[in-house]
């Protein structure tokens, strides 16, 4: 036993003493705590009548946006939870909560439509009924207290709004979602109708008044005709938690005639709602995929099912397979829709006759058909004042490839859409301003994924690194080339560096661009287009400092390009006659398109810059509602005046495209 306990007293103060050592080397390496999971919640705000509504504050607790021209928003770092209370606030119109299911890393998307109160006042001591359409509320004598509890004798201002559920923009206006609490248990329910109701004093509108103890008000809704078929002769009456983000049966509605009514002690966002019971469910499960060759799966949308001909709707998300389960009211029809961020499957979605109750019914996929995402920012000058009511180009910083067109507002911000290129891209900003042509350095970020937004927060910084460069351009006869419009283009990528004009004697004073500092440059300039273009040797020169001037000492000399041809088939083997086709690509080239042409015989030739090289292209042929897309390839144009042939050009036909 002696040994037992000696063993024991060992073993204890070697603990001790680890743990003692444990202590010590905490405090000299202390761990740092795994930062706590968020997402994003995104949409865009309406204001009735479908408009764009901007300068909305919207809000998760701390966390603040503000709507933008397009009505847009996005909240970033947001905490996870499963009933994430987001509130919407504009002067003049009724502040709004939402509940979102953020998860972590993954995007909500809660759009909302924002209304204006009827505004009528009534004298406190005799009370009165309020209108807004046929929906009425009405206030008995000495209805209200104030703030501390006293009688209000005074005049007051009520503030009422009548919701009619069956109207999309009001089912958009709908607090919180479709459950509620019925006797302590969470349940899914339809509306019939709901009811915005608030009241201050007149003489002080920031001074709330409240239904007095004991006293009651009487509300009145009609049922919206497209709900009149069959409508229960009770169901309970809800109210909007806003603490809790949730609604709260208290009491009950009754049927009388084509109206319910029904008796509420306080006010606050009051909804007439049937419950769907377990029975009355039903499940629809499907996949969301992308509009491409492969239809690939999204992981993480939201997947929303609304009622057509119920009001109510339920939300889930994707799974890592872009696979979604989701409830919904039994033998009745709904519209499924997934929310990837900002973009989404088509809004004009087929109608779905939901299974009977307690089954399950397979859906078609939902496709998320624009695959882009959008970049935001602001512009401002060297002296730190916004650039207003500019248009203006991102590049690729590397190659100076268009990425997309930009246009600031009067504060200088802008926002464009761009389709993704290969996760991390480094762009840079282009602008006219005044007289000059302002661009920015480099600025490096990670693509977001579809239908969310990058916002660049710190001021995008623009400035003229703008120099001139003259000389003479002439053709191969010694003559010069007089008049004419041509491009200056990096060798060997066909990347345009800037543009050019001649005057009578082929002489040309033009402004380029210097943003990424490069000291040496290759270029060639370029005339003319496709076999008629001709180009210069490649010719390299040291870039004067911004505002300096460079001048070519010996006249440019412009010969033949490179000639690529082929044929061009579909996937059975039959030729395409006539017209033209577009290379477009996401690699080092002219993204914005190279353009062949197709003769009768499905033959095709494009010419481009001796030795220029283009990759990551794929050839894209619209027709009367088709669209055709060959597989990757790389565009490698032989020297001046060379001609290589690619052979068969197979193009699939693909599924509608969201974007030319």
């Amino acid at each position: 036993m002696k040994k037992w306990n000696c063993s024991f007293i060992s073993i204890s103060l070697f603990l001790l003493l680890v743990l003692m050592g444990i202590g010590a080397c905490s405090k000299d390496s202390p761990t740092t705590p795994p930062s706590a999971p968020t997402g994003y919640v995104t949409g865009t705000v309406y204001a009735q009548g479908k408009a764009a509504l901007s300068d909305v504050t919207v809000k998760v607790g701390t966390i603040t946006a503000t709507t933008d021209a397009y009505g847009m928003y996005m909240l970033s770092g947001v905490p996870t939870g499963a009933n994430v209370q987001v509130v919407f606030e504009k002067a003049g119109l009724i502040t709004l909560q939402k509940t979102a299911n953020v998860e972590n890393g993954k995007t909500s998307n809660i759009s909302c439509t924002m209304f204006a109160a009827v505004v009528a006042n009534i004298p406190g001591v005799a009370g009165g009924t309020i209108y807004e359409g046929s929906a009425q509320v009405t206030l008995p004598a000495n209805a209200f207290v104030d703030e501390n509890n006293t009688p209000f004798t005074g005049t007051v201002k009520t503030e009422m709004k009548y919701f009619d559920p069956t109207d999309p923009e009001c089912l958009e206006a709908f607090p919180g979602s479709f459950t509620g609490t019925l006797d302590g248990v969470s349940t899914d329910f339809e509306s019939y109708g709901f009811i915005s109701a608030s009241f201050s004093d007149a003489a002080k509108v920031d001074s709330g008044l409240n239904l007095a103890p004991g006293k009651t008000a009487a509300l009145k809704v009609p049922i919206p005709t497209a709900l009149q078929g069959n409508p229960p002769a009770t169901m309970p009456l809800w109210y909007y938690d806003e603490a809790a983000g949730t609604w709260i049966a208290d009491g009950t509605a009754t049927k009388v005639g084509n109206f319910y009514e029904g008796s509420v002690t306080h006010f606050t966002y009051w909804n007439f709602d049937h419950p769907i019971v377990i029975s009355d469910q039903s499940t629809l499960t499907g996949k969301v995929v992308m509009n491409d060759a492969d239809s690939t799966p999204v992981s993480g949308a939201q997947v929303v099912a609304t009622g057509v001909n119920y009001a109510g709707y339920t939300r889930v998300y994707s799974d890592a397979q872009g696979n979604f389960s989701i409830s919904v009211k039994a033998s009745s029809t709904v519209k499924v829709r997934a929310f990837m961020g900002q973009n989404s499957s088509p809004a004009n979605s087929a109608t779905i006759t939901t299974p009977a109750g307690g089954t399950t019914q397979a859906i078609a996929n939902v496709v998320i058909t624009d695959e882009s995402y959008l970049i935001t920012g602001k512009l401002v000058g060297a002296d730190s004042q916004p650039i207003t009511n500019s248009q203006g180009s991102i590049l690729n910083a590397t190659t100076n490839a268009y990425i997309a067109s930009l246009m600031t507002d009067a504060s200088g911000n802008f926002r464009s859409q761009i389709y993704p290129d290969k996760g991390m891209v480094t762009v840079k900003f282009t602008v006219n301003y005044g007289n000059a042509q302002l661009s920015s350095i480099g600025i490096p970020y990670n693509e977001p994924l579809v239908g969310q937004i990058y916002n660049i927060s710190t001021p995008i910084v623009m400035i003229d690194r703008s120099y001139t460069l003259t000389g003479t351009i002439m053709g191969a006869d010694s003559l010069p080339l007089a008049n004419e419009y041509g491009s200056i283009i990096l060798t060997g990528s066909g990347v345009n560096y800037g543009g050019f004009q001649t005057d009578a004697n082929g002489a040309f004073n033009t402004r380029i661009n210097n943003p990424n500092g490069d000291a040496q440059v290759s270029i060639m300039f370029k005339t003319g287009y496709n076999e008629s273009a001709l180009y210069s040797p490649a010719l390299q020169y040291t870039q004067p400092q911004p505002g300096g001037t460079y001048n070519f000492p010996n006249n440019i000399v412009m010969g033949a390009g490179g000639t690529i041809t082929g044929i061009a088939k579909d996937g059975n083997g039959n030729v395409f006659t006539g017209g033209e086709f577009m290379f477009r690509g996401t690699g080092t080239g002219e993204t914005e398109g190279l353009w062949a042409f197709l003769d009768n015989n499905g033959r095709f030739s494009i010419s481009n810059a001796p030795n220029a090289v283009f990759t990551g292209m794929r050839a894209e042929l619209f027709g009367d509602n088709s669209f055709y897309q060959s597989n990757v390839l790389t565009l490698t144009f032989p020297g001046a005046g060379a001609t290589t042939d690619i052979g068969v050009l197979t193009l699939i036909l693909q599924p509608t495209k969201g974007k030319k």
